[in-house]
């Protein structure tokens, strides 16, 4: 039996205002999952709107757009993404242009079932539209594996690892 048997048909849109409640749970998920692996993250229900405001302000001035999967009328993921422009003098003209996948999230009773790669086809399609957009970019938490699996699985590979270090103790939580 595969992933997918039983999955009711997804289809994948463009995000409405009727969709906003369900980013918003979506975010904050992402949140506690990353909160889980780092001290670093707010709280999911303290950064939810602050960062789906930062997110809808990026697709809009950047040629992005956020994708929506939905399963009997009803939302249950998504995949935010727009177009950066760097000037690192380091990487070649080619890869200074490139879409970048800020979220992707997918309700935890379809996740492993197809749902994200949908949703990841659909916003290559949407980069692919633009001609000097040769390479899609994404970030995920070292620890977490089911994303990793799901990026691997669709093609990405790891480029560049950031580090980090406390050299301060963490602030006391408001």
């Amino acid at each position: 039996m595969s992933s997918e048997d039983n999955l009711p048909e997804i289809t994948i849109e463009r995000y409405a205002d009727s969709d906003r409640e369900i980013l918003l749970k979506g975010f904050a998920d992402i949140q506690e999952i990353e909160r889980a692996l780092s001290d670093t993250r707010r709280p999911g229900d303290e950064m939810a709107e602050d960062y789906f405001n930062l997110v809808s302000k990026e697709v809009s001035e950047k040629s992005g757009t956020i994708l929506v999967a939905k399963a009997d009328g009803k939302t249950v993921g998504f995949i935010a993404c727009w177009i950066e422009h760097d000037d690192d003098p380091i990487q070649t003209v080619e890869s200074n242009t490139f879409g970048y996948i800020s979220d992707a999230w997918v309700s935890p009773d379809l996740r492993g079932r197809g749902v994200f790669d949908k949703l990841h086809a659909a916003v290559e399609e949407h980069l692919k539209q633009f001609p000097d957009v040769h390479f899609v970019r994404l970030n995920v938490m070292i620890g977490n594996d089911r994303a990793q699996a799901a990026y691997t699985r669709t093609g990405y590979t790891p480029e560049l690892l950031t580090m980090v270090k406390r050299i301060a103790p963490a602030a006391a939580p408001d």
